[in-house]
């Protein structure tokens, strides 16, 4: 588990449990039985993005709970010791909703948090020359998992000295002038804010990489929606 932080919000990287792993494969294959074409509602200039009848909600937020519940510890942990914020995050100090919502937050459990995953997940195989351009989500938080990131991607990158090819397969997040650039891997999970804006790059090998992506939203402590402050969004 770690967080990263180069601006004010913050993405979480997790780890797929092997049974959640192992369901999940054997899910895409059951999902492509039942597809459903999302590409219309989705950003990407990808081909292969679909939604399924098969996909059993439920199970997928009880995988993914202990991820989101560690995102939400960690923010809760941020709002409620501000005042040791490092000189890089004196802005948060002084915003009003930060510090309003730093305040009387009920204590989070993993069995009192619960949350919704709306349409999700979905599915996406991306291949060769495909690119998901630079765009949000909706709900409060989104995630992605990296079912499989064949190491022919992972040789692209490393057989290039050029600036951009470099990048093939990988995720760019943007806040303002700021980018963070991340190498996805096999069983990986990232869970970051709906709003914050990011893009896939494209590859150049015969090969598939697939992805299942979501979004979150509400978030309940208990029956109360717990909200996360916009300063760290």
């Amino acid at each position: 588990m770690e967080f990263y932080q180069p601006w004010s919000p913050i993405i979480y990287k997790g780890e797929m449990s092997d049974d959640f792993h192992s369901y999940t494969i054997d899910n895409v294959y059951r999902m492509l039985e039942y597809k459903k074409d999302a590409s219309h509602m989705l950003a990407g200039n990808i081909d292969n993005q679909w939604q399924s009848r098969s996909i059993d909600q439920k199970r997928y937020e009880k995988f993914l709970k202990p991820h989101v519940f560690n995102y939400v510890k960690h923010i809760l942990s941020i709002k409620s010791s501000y005042e040791r914020l490092e000189s890089n995050y004196t802005e948060l100090l002084f915003d009003p909703i930060f510090r309003e919502e730093s305040i009387d937050h009920p204590e989070v459990t993993e069995d009192n948090l619960s949350f919704q995953m709306g349409l999700g997940p979905w599915l996406n195989i991306q291949v060769a020359n495909e690119f998901n351009p630079l765009h949000a989500h909706s709900g409060d938080l989104s995630g992605i998992m990296f079912i499989q990131i064949p190491e022919e991607i992972k040789k692209e990158r490393m057989e290039t000295n050029q600036k951009y090819q470099s990048l093939h397969g990988c995720l760019k997040f943007v806040r303002n002038d700021h980018m963070l650039f991340v190498e996805p891997k096999d069983r990986g999970i990232l869970i970051f804010p709906a709003r914050l804006h990011h893009m896939v790059y494209p590859f150049k090998s015969d090969v598939e990489r697939v992805t299942m992506s979501f979004n979150i939203g509400p978030i309940l402590v208990g029956d109360n929606p717990l909200r996360i402050p916009q300063s760290l969004t």
